[in-house]
């Protein structure tokens, strides 16, 4: 059921079991600055999706260097400028992904 780079521990501490992901399994702390700096640099995202988006990479590195990229990336996010557009970019480009097959009135949405 498991796979091979995962197991289960036991903590005497906490009296309980937890799930072991190793260390091959997460980015790097690089990985992940190189990943936000893309998104950073692109000035593609509004400032809040920008936020969800880093936030949901960092939870991709091993939970023990979480502080330390967060440390590494909240001066860049600080210094963030967005673009000037207003608009969000999920919710107002992915509708510009629909596809209509003329009169036949079926539509795929994407």
């Amino acid at each position: 059921m498991f796979q091979k780079d995962t197991a289960i521990k036991y903590n005497k501490i906490k009296d309980g079991y937890y799930l072991v992901h190793l260390d091959e399994e997460w980015f790097t702390n690089e990985e992940i600055m190189a990943l936000c700096k893309i998104l950073l640099e692109s000035r593609a995202f509004c400032r809040d999706e920008l936020d969800v988006l880093i936030s949901k990479l960092i939870k991709q590195v091993a939970r023990n260097d979480r502080k330390e990229i967060k440390e590494l990336i909240v001066e860049e996010q600080f210094h963030y400028v967005p673009l000037q557009h207003g608009k969000k970019t999920f919710k107002d480009y992915m509708g510009a992904f629909t596809i209509n097959f003329g009169e036949t009135g079926y539509r795929i949405h994407i």
